[in-house]
């Protein structure tokens, strides 16, 4: 079978926040503005209280979701606050040369395109932090594709490349995952390393989890239902990054094709044997050449973009969620109720409930319409 490209696009994008002074260079001082570290101080403790993360006020919100203040830290960063678009963490004042980093997360990025997703996140970031730069941390740059096809020697024909100045991380953490006899992921290199590359099993790893929504991207060029899907992943690193001359979020975003081409082309190619014994010399295998053309047309909207449809999975997952706790409430609550016979009328058991709850309602002074905007606007789905 003949690979196919199903997917092309940025999975991750990590940036660093940098205030700016007015003269618009990074100011040597990275303070929060105003009194946004009392608030955030006062906004985590209350989460911590809860045990659970803590919705922000409306003016935090970013693409009509609230952000969250989670109740814990972690390293290097005090403060978390994330909604389903952006994920932002901010450390301890003057122990970072930074104010803030921000994470973009996967199904935005899929959604929007990385330089809109940015283009839009920018002005909210300045509205929380003041006038910032975005200093790109890492990106993530992926292709999926139908036929890959793995041999079980696959150290054979994998050949690598270092930079001409010094060695970018040395394959000395390579390494494969297999289920049975089966391969399903090889590393390359590790992460933290400057530059690292995963080939695995995409197909296998969404089918238990909420990124279904891929298929929507993969259906838009052409995967057809059961299809495998392989998915071939670069990560580059700050050190990589500066080492190209690229620091700016904007100007790594136009240099995507730029980052794909070394990846594929001198830090990694896989080959067909051949007759030398010079590896080096043996033919690019004709599906890695169509890896390495990937991204030619990358930046097609029409391609590139799905906009709220990444959304749509997510919701129908969590309603079918809602729907299978729902139904398993219904049976615990006449099990527990002594009343009910054993062969009582499904019916029955729901209007039993739906007195108690309107009941309940009543007495807590709930408005369901308020209620359900509310929560419409907490979890992105604002109607």
């Amino acid at each position: 079978m003949q690979a196919k490209i199903v997917g092309v696009g940025v999975d991750t994008l990590k940036v660093n926040l940098k205030r700016l002074t007015e003269g618009g260079i990074p100011d040597p001082v990275q303070e929060l503005p105003g009194d946004l570290e009392s608030r955030l101080k006062e906004w985590q403790e209350e989460a911590r209280n809860e045990g659970k993360p803590l919705p922000l006020p409306p003016e935090y919100s970013f693409e009509d979701a609230r952000l969250s203040m989670y109740p814990n830290g972690a390293s290097a960063w005090k403060y978390i606050m994330r909604n389903d678009c952006l994920e932002i963490k901010i450390g301890p004042r003057l122990q970072l040369p930074m104010i803030a980093s921000v994470t973009f997360q996967s199904p935005y990025l899929w959604g929007f395109g990385p330089v809109r997703a940015v283009q839009r996140a920018d002005t909210f970031l300045c509205q929380v932090f003041g006038q910032v730069a975005m200093q790109v941390a890492q990106i993530d740059a992926c292709v999926d594709l139908v036929g890959l096809k793995l041999p079980t020697e696959w150290e054979r024909v994998f050949i690598s490349h270092a930079l001409r100045k010094r060695p970018i991380g040395e394959f000395q953490k390579d390494q494969a995952v297999y289920r049975g006899r089966k391969l399903e992921t090889v590393n390359f290199s590790g992460h933290g390393c400057p530059v690292s590359c995963k080939v695995y099993n995409k197909s296998k790893e969404i089918k238990h989890s909420d990124k279904k929504w891929f298929e929507l991207v993969w259906e838009k060029r052409s995967w057809e239902p059961g299809e495998e899907v392989w998915r071939v992943e670069f990560s580059l690193e700050r050190e990589v990054l500066r080492e190209m001359g690229l620091d700016d979020v904007y100007d790594t975003l136009r240099n995507v094709k730029r980052l794909w081409a070394y990846c594929t082309e001198e830090w990694l190619r896989m080959v067909r044997p051949g007759q030398t014994k010079n590896r080096t010399r043996w033919p690019t295998h004709p599906t890695w050449e169509k890896i390495q053309r990937a991204f030619d047309l990358y930046g097609d909207r029409a391609l590139d973009q799905l906009g709220p449809l990444v959304r749509e999975p997510r919701r129908v997952k969590n309603k079918e969620r809602a729907e299978a706790a729902i139904a398993g409430y219904m049976t615990t609550y006449a099990a527990w109720d002594q009343e009910m016979a054993e062969d009582i009328d499904p019916a029955t058991i729901f209007a039993t409930v739906y007195d108690k709850v309107i009941e309940r309602w009543n007495q807590r002074g709930i408005v369901p319409g308020e209620l359900i905007r509310e929560k419409r606007f907490l979890y992105s789905e604002k109607a």
